[in-house]
């Protein structure tokens, strides 16, 4: 789909790929708990894009930003979800010790999205803030 959507869109008239999806679909993230992100966005508010041109996903399989957490030489907090399907929390864990000034909070009960949500929301953000604040 990526190539085709290279050599053979214009403009606007690009392929799209949905951002979240259930597993097996075709989307950029299709990982169990992946579908949740249309939760995020309340009833009341537009709704962004949830899709993007097909050729995005070429990009995303040569960008890690682990790749450069050794060279982060100013304090920073890795909030890691320890039932994090989108991004696992091992190799996570494995970038957060290569950074020279890292505090690590991993939140064992936590999927990708749930962080965003309800009482997880209010357990990680006071712990960012606490953070900040040191």
């Amino acid at each position: 789909m990526a190539i085709r959507d290279i050599f053979f869109s214009r403009g606007n008239d690009f392929i799209r790929v949905q951002l979240a999806g259930h597993p097996g679909e075709t989307t950029l993230m299709n990982a169990p708990d992946a579908y949740q992100s249309h939760d995020l966005v309340p009833d009341n508010i537009p709704r962004p894009k949830d899709y993007v041109a097909a050729r995005f996903a070429l990009h995303m399989a040569f960008y890690n930003p682990s790749w450069k957490t050794s060279s982060v030489h100013c304090p920073i907090f890795f909030a890691i979800c320890g039932k994090d399907s989108v991004a696992p929390p091992r190799p996570t864990l494995n970038y957060a010790k290569a950074a020279p000034k890292a505090t690590v909070k991993l939140y064992e009960q936590m999927g990708h999205f749930d962080i965003y949500l309800g009482e997880h929301f209010d357990i990680a953000t006071g712990d960012y803030t606490e953070r900040q604040n040191l």
